[in-house]
């Protein structure tokens, strides 16, 4: 154990660089839970620098970026290891900062990289950035087993793996209080045409009476309240605090997410599915099976609302296979736990700050 590996001595000073909540999105939520379970370990002296703020406000988010990129350079020199948890776009505006000021004070840099997209992704000038960062850096993190291996293909030399997670709750006796009968869906997601809302219309109102589809989040692409008028099946319930996710979801039976979205990694949702203990139909898209298989999960084909409608058909029709993936969701929870994951992270920072190169895990495969 890192702990025990460094007993007498003084604990690493980590600093963590990205954006924490508010506002709420997937990848500062991601980095919120991974600094609470870092926090708790022994070995470890955790701080965390805020860049929120910063992208889309103009002469204002100009000015917090000189300000982030002057707290670096100070905070950075009394750290062991940065560790910096970034965005794709973001990889190439703070990447090259953070990357010159670690070289400068010879510190150790991780770069964590979250989502689906990549510097592929961008233009001529963003896409060289990123991949200079991703190379230099001491050790790059990517959130996808498919983003790894086009990590491989570009040359990446450090490379690992390291999931999407959240910290999640003991609801070991939950599932037993939980009816058998499957009668209750729920969406909760950007409002987009490729998130698959759509199909999810077109599908939910094709199930007969005592079945229903909340949809829940913000409208993009068009879509609005008007969407919703006159539906029988599905109603807009509006969008959920982030701190009221978890409630919300538990009194749903199965989350639905069809999605077909470009930038998609391992969506946030499906992770917040789990831990309130929801089995899942997702779309076989991307990184997606990675993280839903036949033991928590149905996987349907992207933009298919019949295959949709089917798959909740036979969810309704068979309590006991919904029973079945209830139970296979518990089993899900510790591999997608935060808490799982602090222990590798904190042995990557450890071998760094020591000057022994990334552990052998770490081999990109």
């Amino acid at each position: 154990m890192p702990g025990d590996a460094r007993q007498g001595q003084q604990p690493l000073r980590l600093l963590l660089i990205g954006t924490l909540p508010p506002p709420i999105g997937g990848g500062a939520v991601m980095l919120q839970h991974l600094a609470e379970s870092l926090e708790r370990r022994e070995e470890l002296r955790v701080t965390v620098l805020d860049t929120s703020g910063i992208r889309g406000s103009g002469i204002g988010g100009m000015l917090r970026f000189a300000g982030v990129v002057w707290r670096l350079f100070w905070r950075a020199r009394q750290h062991d290891v940065l560790a910096m948890h970034v965005a794709p776009y973001a990889l190439a505006i703070i990447g090259p900062v953070a990357l010159l000021i670690a070289r400068v004070l010879g510190k150790p840099l991780i770069v964590r990289k979250f989502g689906g997209a990549t510097y592929r992704d961008f233009g001529f000038v963003h896409r060289h950035l990123g991949l200079w960062v991703a190379r230099k850096a001491d050790l790059y993190l990517v959130e996808t087993k498919l983003l790894l291996r086009e990590a491989k293909e570009d040359a990446i030399p450090r490379v690992d793996w390291f999931p999407n997670t959240r910290i999640m709750d003991d609801r070991s006796d939950q599932l037993e209080r939980r009816p058998k009968p499957c009668c209750r869906f729920v969406f909760l997601s950007m409002l987009k045409a490729t998130k698959g809302v759509k199909e999810v219309i077109a599908a939910a109102e094709r199930l007969e009476a005592g079945s229903c589809v909340d949809v829940y989040g913000p409208f993009y692409d068009g879509i609005s309240e008007a969407d919703f008028a006159g539906l029988k099946r599905v109603r807009y319930r509006g969008v959920v605090p982030p701190e009221h996710v978890h409630e919300v979801l538990v009194q749903y039976d199965v989350l639905l997410l069809p999605t077909y979205y470009p930038g998609e990694g391992h969506p946030g949702i499906l992770l917040e599915a789990y831990n309130a203990g929801l089995p899942v139909i997702a779309t076989r898209w991307k990184a997606i099976p990675e993280i839903v298989d036949e033991t928590c999960g149905i996987l349907i084909e992207p933009r298919d609302p019949d295959a949709l409608y089917e798959t909740m058909r036979s969810l309704i029709d068979d309590p006991e296979r919904f029973h079945r993936l209830q139970q296979g969701v518990e089993h899900k929870l510790p591999a997608l736990d935060s808490r799982t994951w602090a222990e590798p992270f904190s042995e990557y920072c450890i071998a760094l700050a020591e000057g022994r190169g990334i552990p052998a895990s770490a081999s990109g495969d």
